[in-house]
């Protein structure tokens, strides 16, 4: 089977496994969770080790309602969150140690404060960079983000082509192209946008109403192939989409009725892992 989902249970925490046929280029040692939506409060586990710890982050104590966050390399990047009406633009690199501690250093805040919305790291010929899209700040947003790591600089890009927010549900696809899959309960379309274009603009693929699912909040996504991204619902269902095709090929249960939501997924090896 090309996908065979397990369980694992680690101090109560429990991950998810997809077994893979091939995998994508990208790979990692750890998966990180933040507990209950607390950003001082990050959850790493160690996928070789098998072993999770939880660490603290300098993360600002306000922002107690959901931030985004992102995983590349050895780096996991934090933005905004609020709390009440204020809404936070801050943005935090943290290096994850081969011990399970961190280092960290704090970036150049967003252009404007916002929670809710999704961040999505990118490295390409021309540089690592972090997008924020939409959120909500009062009121769902359109606005994205482009973060350059080389400048430590934030502007605003394109905008989406319908308010937006929701975490998760979208992702890099060939370190190119950003996908949002899931989100706001009132999306009915996947859209992209090809990053490296020299105005680049969103281009809706396709509509979610011909696919079976019912629209929610809260997803993930991981490209796992050349051409295949792994999406998971704020459900027990993931889907594989056919990048090439623009389709979904195949849809898959997972052994568990727990919604992995606002996790980051990460492959190891052969393997998907989710932690949430």
């Amino acid at each position: 089977l090309p996908h065979i989902y397990e369980v694992i249970k680690v101090e109560k925490i429990k991950v998810a496994r997809v077994k893979q046929k091939r995998t994508w280029e990208a790979s990692s040692w750890f998966v990180h969770h933040f507990a209950e939506g607390d950003p001082k409060k990050l959850y790493l586990y160690d996928i070789e080790r098998k072993v999770c710890k939880v660490v603290t982050t300098p993360y600002p104590t306000i922002a107690r309602r959901v931030i985004a966050s992102a995983q590349q390399d050895n780096h996991i990047y934090m933005s905004g969150g609020s709390e009440g009406k204020k809404f936070l633009a801050t943005t935090l690199e943290c290096s994850v140690n081969g011990d399970l501690t961190i280092s960290y250093r704090f970036l150049a805040n967003m252009k404007e404060g916002k929670d809710y919305h999704s961040l999505v790291a990118i490295k390409n010929r021309n540089g690592p960079f972090l997008y924020s899209l939409g959120g909500y700040n009062g009121a769902r947003l359109k606005a994205c983000e482009v973060f350059s790591q080389k400048n430590n600089y934030w502007e605003f890009t394109a905008s989406l082509p319908f308010e937006w927010c929701g975490l998760g549900g979208c992702c890099a696809v060939d370190h190119k192209e950003i996908y949002i899959f899931d989100g706001s309960l009132s999306q009915k379309e996947i859209c992209c946008l090809n990053t490296e274009d020299a105005k680049p603009d969103w281009e809706i693929m396709l509509y979610k109403n011909a696919l079976g699912w019912s629209y929610s909040n809260w997803g993930g996504a991981i490209q796992t192939n050349a051409g295949e991204v792994l999406v998971f619902l704020q459900s027990n269902k993931s889907f594989v989409f056919n990048n090439e095709k623009h389709s979904f090929d195949n849809k898959y249960p997972m052994p568990t009725s727990d919604r992995f939501i606002q996790s980051s997924p990460a492959i190891h090896g052969t393997d998907v892992y989710i932690i949430g």
